[in-house]
């Protein structure tokens, strides 16, 4: 299962399912067919490999799909503030690319995840639980991994009530800021 966060992304993916004998699901967040660019040049993006976007030391923050642009947004402002952010986006979900995860906070100590989903038995608490459940991961935290994700309510219809619940740049600074007390 992949979750691309840019047009390039998307069509690596695909390039990929398509070359595979494998049965896989993409699911395409709906910002990428409005977002207008080019692909001139594209290759096959591997399965169960996540892309470092931003590199970084203080606080790893692990994301996919529409969740990318409020990390990057996150890391942009709090680059004026010397905080350095290392964002990786997960692409595929299933196989999901934990060696990265774990590498980067071996680096850092702290955890930001951001999805889209519910709270509650999302993909983000998995992330968080397969992080802490193992020992020598575990002893990488320096606090307590932070989870922002959208209340557990359904998404309404209403654009503004639908920003309203979904992620948004002041969680995604508060819960970092939470992991560097």
């Amino acid at each position: 299962m992949a979750v691309p966060s840019t047009p390039t992304d998307a069509v690596g993916l695909f390039w990929s399912a398509f070359q595979d004998e494998d049965p896989s699901l993409i699911l395409i967040p709906k910002h990428i067919m409005r977002m207008r660019t080019p692909v001139e040049n594209y290759q096959a993006i591997p399965w169960g490999k996540a892309a470092i976007r931003r590199v970084g030391g203080d606080v790893t923050v692990v994301t996919w799909g529409n969740c990318l642009e409020l990390a990057e947004q996150a890391a942009e402002r709090l680059s004026s503030e010397d905080i350095s952010i290392e964002i990786i986006d997960l692409l595929t979900l299933v196989p999901c690319d934990w060696e990265t995860i774990e590498k980067s906070l071996s680096k850092t100590g702290r955890l930001v995840v951001i999805n889209e989903d519910s709270r509650t038995c999302s993909f983000g608490q998995a992330v968080i639980t397969e992080m802490i459940s193992m020992p020598e991961r575990f002893n990488y935290f320096l606090s307590p991994p932070q989870l922002v994700a959208r209340a557990d309510v359904p998404i309404p219809y209403n654009p503004v009530l639908e920003y309203a619940v979904l992620p948004d740049l002041t969680r995604v600074l508060e819960a970092i800021y939470t992991t560097l007390e």
